[in-house]
């Protein structure tokens, strides 16, 4: 009796050790250097105040020695497709250093989880960059958020700071009319990759076009090639 009890603490405790070496772990990967404070808050946000959640937020103290002034905490956002991990949104936040821990809070617009149809868990990859520092963390996984729970709103947190859609908007239809690009109704338009997407329809003599407005400003635009089918 006593060799079947010991046989089985011994699969037990292998068992045990099994999953703890499969587990994800979240947390730093040691508090030295410059670093964030792992575990943060996931919580979500609402920009424009109407009382509905338009964004999913992120916020982890940041610090340890850092010779910088700024830097930067970048994070991907990813959901689970099938059996894998794919990205659904990215985002990048600058930072002010003064030597002192800072509370950083970086956003993903939910109106682009809305659009994808995308429910939680969701997880969230950070990296933190600056002078020197290029360093990579596993943040942990978001409640079970369901897409539907997010509002498409007109009011979008970026990196540069607050940006209506509607201000946007009205920057590419100026910017085609100096270019001499003719588009035709808006289809779509969302904040995706820390830029800004407009899906436009054709006309009888255009094509449909997709147009891109980076952080910077800079405007790009390319045809649309819609499948056939």
């Amino acid at each position: 009796m006593k060799n079947s009890s010991a046989r089985y603490l011994i699969l037990f405790l292998s068992f045990a050790l099994g999953i703890f070496l499969l587990a994800p772990v979240t947390g730093s990967q040691g508090e030295e250097g410059f670093y964030p404070a792992l575990p943060g808050r996931f919580f979500l946000a609402d920009a424009n105040g109407n009382q509905l959640p338009d964004h999913l937020g992120f916020t982890v103290s940041v610090k340890g020695d850092y010779a910088g002034e700024k830097f930067w905490l970048c994070g991907e956002l990813q959901a689970r497709v099938g059996e894998d991990w794919q990205t659904v949104a990215y985002t990048a936040q600058e930072f002010d250093w003064a030597g002192a821990p800072v509370e950083a809070s970086i956003y993903f617009y939910g109106g682009e989880i809305r659009r994808l149809q995308q429910d939680g868990p969701f997880r969230l990859l950070l990296q933190l960059k600056g002078v020197g520092v290029d360093r990579q963390e596993f943040a942990g996984f978001t409640p079970s958020y369901q897409h539907d729970l997010f509002e498409k709103a007109d009011l979008v947190l970026t990196g540069g700071g607050v940006q209506k859609a509607s201000e946007v908007l009205k920057l590419v239809e100026d910017w085609a009319k100096r270019s001499q690009v003719t588009l035709g109704a808006l289809e779509e338009v969302t904040f995706t990759f820390d830029r800004w997407r407009l899906d436009f329809k054709g006309t009888r003599k255009e094509p449909a076009r997709r147009v891109w407005v980076e952080p910077t400003g800079e405007i790009s635009c390319a045809t649309r090639v819609r499948a056939r089918g």
